[in-house]
């Protein structure tokens, strides 16, 4: 649940506030959480962590069908995702390749697989 930019918008007013309350008990920088939220089926859940974990070793968890998602409430997809460009549609060869949601997105390809034959 939730695209990786989603995660990081949260994570950020997530640590944003905690440093807020100026807490005796909280590192007045880089606060450390862990926050699961459920989501309204029981396979959907996101956990988020803070954003300076990550960097060029460790990288956040994509998850195609989120990031699918988010595109489509922007109406638009990114133009790479982790340096791979997108193919034009259908590509068939994932999962999605039939009803594959990307075809409702104007002008966006997929970014899976980037040596994927295009039909």
């Amino acid at each position: 649940m939730f695209s990786v930019d989603q995660k990081k918008q949260i994570a950020e007013a997530v640590e944003k506030t905690l440093l807020s309350f100026n807490h005796p008990e909280v590192p007045t920088e880089k606060p450390s959480f862990k926050l699961h939220v459920d989501g309204k089926e029981s396979w959907s859940f996101a956990d988020i962590e803070p954003n300076w974990i990550y960097n060029d070793n460790n990288k956040p968890g994509l998850t195609l069908f989120n990031e699918i998602q988010a595109a489509q409430k922007k109406e638009e997809a990114p133009e790479t995702i982790d340096n791979k460009e997108r193919l034009p549609f259908p590509c068939n060869e994932c999962y999605l390749a039939e009803g594959c949601p990307f075809d409702k997105i104007k002008n966006v390809g997929c970014w899976r697989f980037k040596t994927a034959t295009v039909s």
